[in-house]
């Protein structure tokens, strides 16, 4: 539902692959928009997120998407992704966890099943 919302036809998004939920994500968003994955460690069996020198934000994406924590496979971006373009991040997992400066996003979104309720609740 996110590029459904924000990607007008014809606009671009960035996505970081970096587990499970980001590949289902990206598969999903190609439906509604041009998609660029500016950067993927599936090669890697997904066993690291990038740092912020890894990866370009085209100037005119829309917005930057990515799972903030990827339980499957044990990785967390320790550090929000910095960018000129919107955040977007999937937060289900550590949502609440840390002290998070929620004004740096355009959205988060997250199941609160993990952190902040009961399977079914959701922010």
């Amino acid at each position: 539902m996110v590029p459904m919302n924000l990607l007008s036809p014809g606009e671009k998004a960035t996505y970081l692959n970096t587990g499970t939920w980001s590949k289902k994500a990206i598969l999903e968003a190609r439906l509604f928009g041009n998609i660029e994955v500016a950067y993927s460690s599936e090669e890697q069996m997904f066993n690291r997120v990038p740092g912020q020198d890894e990866y370009r934000v085209a100037h005119d994406s829309q917005y930057l998407y990515f799972v903030s924590n990827n339980t499957i496979y044990g990785t967390q971006f320790k550090d929000i992704p910095q960018s000129h373009a919107m955040l977007v991040s999937d937060m289900s997992s550590d949502i609440l966890s840390r002290p998070l400066d929620v004004e740096t996003f355009g959205l988060i979104f997250a199941g609160a099943q993990k952190n902040m309720g009961p399977a079914g609740l959701t922010l």
